[in-house]
């Protein structure tokens, strides 16, 4: 049983092999962070109870056995996955699933990472973890600051702390307000504009967490191709998204399809600002 105010991450599981894998990386997350770990399976027939707290204790049993040192809990739900993880959500530090899967937008996890109120890990099939650094996508439209709160706070935890910022650039991103909201200086080109607003806006996080190296680049590029190139070597992959709770309907849901397609690590989802509903 968790207390109240006890820190933990969910895992989501549904007896397949993607979800013993996110519940093995989940393990993994919550020695870093000193967090406990909560396996939960939802079940919509209330007659298949049996079966469903069979499987979710099978996982919690591996995830001891990798991390003895853990605490581990277990919680079987009756109702809609995607309802019952987004109230998870609430309180948890992270959600971890195992990936959007060969059907992106129909699945649970692509509806609970569009509409969670924490992040969402999607580890696509990863169990372990790596020494690589920590990047995170950003651009200029939205509020970064829960995003780079985040991605700090990831790279922190990781025993060689490197945290990459990149923000992808086009040229037909020139004279978009919407996709570049800045105003160059006097002599500067767009590219060294976003340089520049890059730095401004990390520079205060920077000095909160001295621990980190930090690195900065505007690559060339859209996103998905840039951040799963960049991303290539990453401990993690980190996006922001808005409020809008459909992935489908927006640039940044897009992003988020995309590299749960063609990316090799885990993507993080953060949630830019708290969103309305369950």
């Amino acid at each position: 049983m968790l207390s109240p105010d006890q820190q933990h991450i969910v895992v989501g599981v549904d007896g397949s092999t993607t979800a013993l894998q996110a519940a093995l990386w989940a393990s993994e997350e919550c020695v870093r962070t000193d967090s406990a770990l909560c396996l939960v399976m939802v079940d919509e027939d209330e007659a298949l109870q049996y079966y469903a707290a069979r499987t979710v204790e099978e996982v919690a049993a591996r995830c001891r056995t990798l991390r003895p040192e853990l605490c581990v809990v277990t919680r079987v739900s009756l109702g809609h996955p995607v309802e019952c993880l987004i109230r998870e959500s609430r309180n948890a530090r992270e959600l971890v699933l195992g990936g959007l899967g060969g059907n992106p937008l129909g699945s649970v996890s692509a509806a609970v990472a569009g509409r969670a109120h924490c992040p969402v890990v999607l580890t696509n099939g990863a169990s372990g973890s790596w020494n690589g650094p920590v990047v995170v996508g950003v651009d200029e439209a939205a509020d970064n600051a829960p995003l780079l709160q985040y991605a700090f706070e990831a790279a922190t935890a990781r025993d060689d702390p490197r945290l990459e910022i990149v923000r992808s650039w086009h040229e037909s991103d020139n004279g978009d307000s919407s996709r570049t909201p800045l105003f160059p200086r006097d002599g500067e080109s767009p590219r060294q504009a976003l340089e520049r607003s890059l730095a401004e806006r990390s520079d205060g996080w920077a000095e909160k967490y001295p621990e980190v190296r930090v690195s900065r680049s505007v690559r060339i590029g859209q996103p998905v191709p840039v951040l799963t190139r960049t991303g290539e070597n990453a401990a993690l992959l980190i996006v922001g998204r808005g409020d809008d709770g459909n992935l489908a309907r927006n640039g940044q849901g897009s992003t988020i399809i995309g590299l749960s397609r063609h990316a090799n690590r885990p993507v993080a989802v953060v949630p830019l600002r708290s969103p309305s509903g369950t």
